[in-house]
């Protein structure tokens, strides 16, 4: 298990405290600049050890302690816990969450998965970006608005990538991979659904009056967060229609191609068969048959087949088979 030990205060940076364990947070209390608790690579066991330190409700420490992710928002009188999705776009597929757990005077949130840019995150509060507020809202505020940017960012990305697909179906469908096709579809809906559950955490807050997190004026900020969450689900969904017609037409495209084949062969096949029937009513073996035994019955037995042939060609093009 690691856990980094932070301080939180007005108009400052993050401040790295030394603190050994969760305990030293309750003995050591300061409203006024609440404690924050980064933890990462943490087992089970060793969570719920932790966790009776912060003495929960039990169903806080439940759903904390289970993989579930159903319930992304629970507020009690004490505490307030929040399963929140981070990771749009993982390689792999899977949706990464960071599990907060927000106190009157400290917040917690428990690394679960790969969550590869909250590092940035920790950099940035202690080197670029200030608190304007030095409470647990104030970081909420920057924790969600930081990762509903990843989000839009990678809204932006998909949307790249559908434009290069929809523009190959138009010059060389031949050329794309519908594999393709299926995965951008998946990695949208998945970030559709990361956009919506984002969303419902922020709301959650902000809708429901408690004493633990005061939210006190930055009602703007959240607000304007929601606004563009509200905006970014909008997008995404227009862009999962996007690819729901780029598969549409794809499939289509795909079908026409398969049923011009389908109708060449069709052709040849036709075309064949009174052939074949020719070729094969000459080699039966029979002593008196006509045209056997003519000059010329070769050279006439192929002008039939070469009069067939030609003529079932002029019949398919007037009927636009070859069209």
């Amino acid at each position: 298990m690691k856990t980094n030990y932070y301080q939180l205060s007005d108009n400052d940076f993050i401040t790295s405290v030394d603190l050994t364990d969760w305990e030293s947070i309750r003995q050591n209390k300061d409203s006024k600049h609440p404690y924050w608790l980064f933890v990462e690579d943490i087992t089970t066991a060793e969570l719920a050890e932790n966790l009776k330190y912060l003495q929960l409700h039990p169903l806080i420490t439940e759903d904390c302690l289970s993989s579930d992710h159903s319930t992304l928002v629970d507020r009690y009188v004490d505490a307030i816990y929040i399963e929140f999705p981070t990771n749009a776009g993982h390689e792999h597929g899977e949706v990464a969450y960071l599990s907060i757990i927000c106190l009157t005077d400290a917040i917690v949130t428990i690394r679960r998965g790969e969550v590869a840019s909250l590092p940035n995150f920790i950099s940035l509060l202690q080197a670029d970006k200030k608190l304007t507020i030095g409470n647990t809202a104030n970081l909420l505020y920057l924790l969600f608005d930081f990762f509903t940017d990843k989000t839009i960012t990678q809204s932006l990305v998909y949307r790249q990538h559908l434009n290069l697909l929809e523009t190959k179906l138009v010059q060389d469908p031949d050329d794309i991979d519908p594999n393709e096709i299926t995965t951008l579809k998946r990695q949208v809906t998945q970030l559709e659904s990361i956009c919506e559950d984002q969303l419902y955490c922020v709301k959650s807050l902000i809708i429901h009056d408690n004493t633990i997190i005061d939210t006190a004026g930055q009602d703007a900020y959240f607000n304007d967060l929601v606004s563009n969450g509200e905006h970014a689900l909008r997008s995404i969904s227009r862009l999962n229609g996007r690819v729901k017609d780029l598969q549409d037409d794809f499939m289509l495209q795909h079908r026409e191609s398969s049923e011009k084949r389908l109708r060449i062969l069709t052709i040849i096949s036709a075309i064949f068969l009174p052939l074949t029937f020719i070729t094969g009513f000459f080699g039966m073996n029979f002593i008196d048959m006509m045209l056997l035994k003519m000059n010329y019955g070769s050279l006439m037995a192929v002008g039939i087949m070469v009069v067939i042939t030609l003529s079932l060609l002029v019949y398919f093009k007037i009927g636009g088979w070859f069209d």
